[in-house]
């Protein structure tokens, strides 16, 4: 087990053409404890809690002066998981949960000019496993799993509640994440190795705001993505190397709350990359891509003069060389 203390303060002075002054009064702590446990021979646990504290007391002048009073707590814990089933398998599963607490406020000289009251909570689980049963292969697969709230109030006028407050605005958040992975790669010889590369991500917000609503908030949204990777690296001979690939991208985003717009995204990337050591002073070496992209926008109206265009189609084809030469040489 180890356990991490730690305690920092800063302060100081910074003026702007004394247009502009600004004094810093900072101090954090935090505490942190890891430990892990063999559970047999294969199997390991593995835990941790840590906490911290962030104040600010610093002041700015400008037109007039204001005084910046914040503060912000953290607590957050993690436990898992790691194991090894067979001789070519491991297994690691692991949980995290963290809560945030901030309060700030910006004073000036005879009241709240704005404040907000800020809860944040997380929760996390990822999952990994990974195999080399097969001869000169690996393989591996990772999920995550993302739960995040948000609850904040931010004011003007007084603190959050306060009767002499002129604007509050409340926004309530809920986000849901997946992220999915997979990676495997090959190699044939010395000379030739396969890389390939899959991922799935998903994003799904629910969002809320009452009150004033004085500043913008994006609403209810979606996002959804799906990429992939094969590349190829060759050693040709001994001071070549050439790399060939392919990259490519499908997103969706929709936003609920404007009706359905939805934005859609996809990409296709053709590399390669060479690397001569044509002289004991000389290197070459250039990549190039080529690759096409179109986005279109649905759900919303007829573009005209005063907005841009809704859908797009490109090609890109990208040549970068490059020379590397030693002039002197120790």
């Amino acid at each position: 087990a180890d356990l991490d203390l730690a305690f920092r303060a800063a302060d100081g002075e910074r003026a702007l053409d004394k247009r502009q002054q600004r004094s810093d009064d900072q101090q954090v702590w935090r505490a942190q404890l890891n430990a892990d446990y063999d559970l047999g021979a294969r199997t390991r646990l593995l835990g941790g809690v840590s906490a911290a504290n962030l104040t600010d007391d610093g002041s700015e002048s400008r037109a007039a002066a204001t005084l910046a009073d914040s503060e912000t707590k953290t607590i957050a814990g993690r436990l898992g998981l790691a194991t090894r089933l067979g001789r070519a398998t491991t297994v690691s599963v692991i949980g995290y949960l963290q809560d945030l607490d901030t309060d700030a406020r910006l004073e000036g000289s005879t009241s709240a000019l704005r404040a907000v009251d800020r809860q944040r909570s997380r929760q996390e689980l990822r999952a990994e496993l990974a195999n080399t049963s097969l001869a000169r292969t690996r393989l591996q697969l990772r999920y995550r799993y993302r739960q995040a709230d948000l609850d904040e109030t931010t004011s003007e006028g007084d603190l959050p509640g306060g009767p002499a407050a002129t604007q509050t605005q409340t926004v309530a958040q809920d986000a849901t994440s997946h992220d999915l992975v997979f990676r495997g790669r090959h190699r044939f010889s010395r000379v030739a190795q396969l890389r390939i590369g899959a991922r799935w991500q998903q994003l799904d917000v629910d969002e809320s705001v009452a009150g004033d609503q004085w500043f913008w908030t994006m609403g209810d949204r979606k996002r959804e993505r799906l990429s992939w990777e094969a590349a190829l690296r060759t050693r040709p001979g001994r001071d070549l190397k050439l790399d060939l690939g392919w990259r490519g991208w499908d997103q969706t985003f929709t936003r609920t709350a404007d009706d359905g717009t939805e934005t859609g995204w996809q990409a296709n990337t053709l590399f390669a990359g060479l690397n001569w050591n044509a002289h004991a002073r000389a290197v070459l070496h250039g990549t190039v891509s080529w690759g096409t992209e179109q986005v279109e926008l649905t759900g919303v109206g007829e573009p005209s003069g005063s907005m841009g265009p809704v859908a797009y189609d490109g090609t890109t084809l990208r040549f970068i060389p490059g020379l590397s030469l030693r002039v002197l040489q120790a």
